[in-house]
């Protein structure tokens, strides 16, 4: 049974970190009909590190964007930079103690040991979730220019577009701004090692609970007459 809650934990936490591999981080659907650009992208770690998602086949969003430095768009974001910082930490947190847990199981006996780490684990995913809909939700209800983010580049865009939306209406909008199915995943599955260590930890203690006593060790007569001689010895 022992073997078993080993393997079953580590399993869990080994499909923990495939899940964030494979399977899509973010959830994104944005569109400016005025320069027929439409984005619709749900990708996964491995697309998010490319850097290619953003190509269109407008030359001219592309220019902007290539065009576009992470030290302009992070000063640009502004207000929302705390909201991201913290999802951004919640997260790589959540995924050290994934990693952690894949071996964790192997090295210590005590099963509260791993439900605490993925009790902590479970928190850094929430906390992730949370946040990262802090600083969505001004992207997607307007409040915040998307456009601005891209600097000087885009400046003279943003302008012609809010100029003409104040007469027609938004031209561009982000309709979904969201986390993918792999941060659910991944936080399901926090549960679920917390639940499995939980589960066996009450089977241990029930399974000791109904063990017969140890039988006491038979002393030999020469032990029983000292031990008797030792206990005569007190009461005088």
């Amino acid at each position: 049974m022992k073997l078993l809650y080993k393997i079953g934990a580590s399993l869990l936490a080994l499909a923990g970190i495939l899940t964030l591999c494979l399977l899509p981080l973010v959830s994104l659907h944005a569109a400016v009909p005025v320069l027929s650009y439409d984005l619709n992208v749900a990708p996964n770690l491995k697309q998010l590190l490319s850097g290619n998602l953003m190509e269109t086949q407008n030359e001219q969003v592309n220019k902007i964007l290539s065009d576009a430095k992470f030290s302009t768009v992070w000063e640009n974001l502004g207000e929302l930079r705390p909201a991201i910082i913290i999802c951004a930490v919640s997260l790589c947190l959540a995924v050290l103690l994934m990693a952690a847990l894949i071996l964790l199981p192997f090295f210590t006996k005590k099963k509260t040991v791993t439900a605490a780490l993925s009790g902590g684990g479970l928190l850094c995913a929430l906390s992730a979730s949370i946040s990262f809909g802090f600083f969505a939700s001004p992207i997607k209800d307007g409040s915040f220019d998307v456009l601005s983010l891209l600097g000087d580049g885009a400046q003279a865009l943003s302008t012609v577009v809010n100029t003409i939306s104040k007469f027609t209406g938004n031209l561009y909008q982000v309709s979904v701004l969201k986390p993918g199915i792999a941060i659910t995943l991944f936080t399901v599955l926090f549960i679920l090692i917390l639940f499995w260590s939980v589960l066996f930890y009450v089977l241990e203690i029930m399974l000791d609970g109904g063990r017969q006593p140890k039988k006491q060790k038979q002393l030999t007569p020469a032990q029983r007459a000292a031990k008797k001689a030792k206990q005569d010895k007190k009461h005088k």
